[in-house]
């Protein structure tokens, strides 16, 4: 019996080994909001302007994210090699182990992982989000939750001294959008407008999904307010209605919002529809490509107009 016993020891030493090699050495890896993290944004902010560009990829969305850095990489070749143009500035905030490892790889430190993966945050279902293999379906619970997490990112980077340029994994760069964002108007916040149609009053619904945060305090104090509401609602509503909300209840007056113009940032509604480009007079700087559910629809969509690069 003693035998058996030194043999299940063993065994048990061995799981608990293997256990331990497949578990990412958590000294090593960058995290939003410790120092580690803080030498990645300094790395990588665009030191003339103090711009960071900030994605957020769960392992489901992990190829989108490729194929938004591919149109980047495209958008780059076209340029001199000294062009300020050129877009370097991004970093990438893993929402899982996965994610990680998929693109820790390819990108290095650029990549990012979400604090709340690390110290366990609320527990935001963990078990259910390290396995996000075809991406959640928006307007889920878990959906809501995850995306949940975006103003805490936001604001710890803005508490940094930068400004951050968010967009979502499922758009592609066809131009440099800070050609359209460093203008003199010099607002708080730039946002795209999620119009269905282009009659629509463009304030009818902001898009969460691509917007530009100056660091300001109007805009970190919206950010917490919009941050307590999506804590509140516990992922039982959409972040971008509560973003609204808290927009237009509050912030209307104490916010300087520039709405990104249609014809170089329209909604996934407008680009998407044969009939709105073949008005347009020149491509727009970016595709979103919202408005449609799931992310084999979103692929094939991109596939289709020939943005899908990768």
């Amino acid at each position: 019996s003693n035998s058996n016993n030194n043999s299940n020891n063993n065994n048990n030493k061995k799981n608990r080994d293997s256990n331990l090699e497949s578990s990412p050495d958590m000294t090593k890896i960058p995290v939003l909001g410790f120092a580690s993290g803080k030498r990645v944004l300094e790395t990588y902010s665009d030191k003339d302007f103090n711009d960071i560009i900030l994605l957020s990829v769960s392992s489901g969305f992990v190829d989108f994210y490729l194929n938004w850095r591919a149109s980047v990489f495209r958008w780059n070749e076209m340029q001199p090699s000294v062009s300020s143009l050129r877009i370097d500035n991004w970093v990438v905030i893993c929402e899982d182990f996965e994610c990680f490892s998929h693109l820790e790889p390819i990108d290095g430190d650029r990549i990012l992982l979400s604090p709340l993966e690390v110290e366990g945050g609320k527990e935001l279902a963990q078990s259910l989000i390290s396995k996000d293999l075809v991406g959640f379906s928006y307007g889920s619970k878990l959906y809501n939750e995850l995306v949940g997490r975006r103003p805490a990112y936001l604001l710890l980077i803005l508490r940094e001294g930068y400004n951050v340029l968010y967009t979502d994994t499922d758009t592609v760069w066809l131009d440099n959008p800070f050609r359209f964002l460093r203008t003199s108007a010099n607002s708080d916040l730039y946002i795209q407008s999620d119009k269905e149609e282009e009659s629509f009053d463009k304030f009818h619904m902001l898009c969460t999904g691509f917007m530009y945060l100056r660091n300001t305090d109007a805009t970190k104090n919206f950010l917490l307010d919009w941050k307590s509401a999506l804590e509140e609602s516990n992922g039982r509503h959409v972040n971008q209605y509560i973003f609204n909300n808290v927009f237009n209840l509050k912030h209307r007056e104490l916010l300087s919002v520039t709405v990104l113009e249609d014809e170089f940032f329209p909604s996934g509604a407008l680009y998407f529809d044969e009939a709105w480009r073949q008005r347009q007079t020149h491509p727009p700087a970016v595709v979103h490509n919202n408005f449609i559910v799931g992310s084999d629809a979103k692929r094939n969509r991109f596939k289709y107009l020939g943005l899908w690069y990768i």
